[in-house]
């Protein structure tokens, strides 16, 4: 950490949000792990702790962790990162002239329960805390992230089969249907992990005049939002509700203070809204790659109105989860051959469908 912060000329109050991948298998060796790395950390904070998530997804080559920093590495003067607490949890405000953007992480409570439902109320009502602190709403959100441990888990409520995601799938919707999403859903992941409960993460910005927000839809893909129940699995949480479907966008475009970026959403070898259960992990990398590379075309981005008469748009970072370690070599062979020069980090995880082996994220930028 200490040589990422001195490349840029920074310390550690430079720190935006943190997140830190870990092995464990359990509850208890979660627990454990994070305790101990959080005393650790409050070592090298001197202040205030940023937003910090502990996510159990091993990294690749046996390592014990990987941290993933955001940090503010603008030196302008008009330009501040504040820490904030709330309810025992610290999140991040970064002010500029004529807007503000807030970073969230850490969003779970020690959830030894089995319930996802349980877990994922408590997130979200942690969530819903800092925005409206912040007097933000969920509309505000631009990018969020989703850990759900065992993802594809079943479990049965009178007789009924519920799945973990579908379960999670419901709890987001209702918290969204408090508001109206006039600049669509945040950019998402909803990945799995192997224990924790339900973690979430979230960057949101506030509408401000000069603040420019887009929804990016990929013609290969049909938005999660509209897919129907045949590729949602289990029971509803409220027979009156329905099944909700995920509620994200395949990427969402941020512009502000001459800055642009795309957050590019957890993305899989899914055309319409099917998956190819023929598919082995490389050709699921090679699909997932070109569904990227349509959503980020100049065509595409030229469909929303989005000008690159400024520059070229190229991804500037990416993290990849695996679904198999057996995989790993043939992922990785594949992302490097399209993307070498782009700072990756791979992650074994279960993906939101069992045929699904990989799926990608990342961060795109003008230059």
């Amino acid at each position: 950490m200490d040589e990422i912060l001195l490349h840029h000329e920074l310390n550690a109050e430079a720190v935006i949000k943190q997140t830190i991948f870990i092995q464990s298998k359990n509850n208890e060796e979660y627990y454990k792990q994070s305790n101990s790395l959080l005393a650790e950390l409050r070592k090298y904070y001197p202040v205030t702790l940023p937003p910090t998530s502990f996510v159990a997804q091993p990294p690749e080559n046996q390592l014990k962790c990987a941290v993933e920093l955001i940090i503010l590495n603008k030196k302008e003067s008009a330009v501040t990162l504040e820490r904030k607490e709330i309810n025992n949890l610290t999140y991040s405000v970064v002010k500029y002239p004529n807007t503000r953007e807030v970073y969230a992480g850490g969003l779970t409570k020690n959830c030894t329960s089995s319930s996802i439902l349980e877990c994922a109320e408590n997130s979200f009502d942690l969530m819903e805390g800092i925005l409206k602190s912040e007097q933000f709403s969920f509309a505000n959100v631009v990018r969020q992230w989703n850990y759900i441990e065992n993802i594809l888990g079943i479990n049965f409520k009178n007789q009924e089969m519920m799945q973990n995601y579908q379960v999670f799938n419901d709890v987001r919707s209702r918290y969204y249907s408090k508001n109206s999403f006039v600049n669509g859903y945040p950019a998402a992941t909803g990945i799995g992990m192997n224990t924790g409960g339900v973690v979430l993460e979230f960057v949101a910005v506030n509408h401000s005049p000069g603040v420019r927000i887009v929804a990016i839809k990929n013609p290969r893909q049909m938005s999660a939002y509209t897919y129907s129940d045949e590729v949602l699995v289990g029971k509803p949480i409220s027979q009156a509700a329905g099944k909700a479907s995920p509620k994200f966008e395949r990427a969402k475009y941020v512009s502000f203070e001459n800055t642009a970026q795309v957050y590019v959403s957890g993305t899989a070898a899914i055309i319409g809204q099917n998956s190819n259960p023929e598919q082995n992990a490389r050709e699921q990398t090679i699909t997932t790659i070109e569904n990227i590379q349509q959503l980020l075309s100049e065509m595409n981005l030229q469909r929303h109105h989005i000008d690159l008469k400024s520059g070229k748009i190229a991804l500037s970072y990416l993290r990849v989860y695996v679904k198999n370690r057996k995989s790993l070599s043939q992922v990785k062979s594949v992302c490097e051959q399209y993307f070498p020069q782009v700072p990756t980090l791979y992650l074994i995880s279960d993906i939101c469908r069992k045929e699904l082996l990989v799926e990608i994220e990342g961060i795109a930028e003008w230059h």
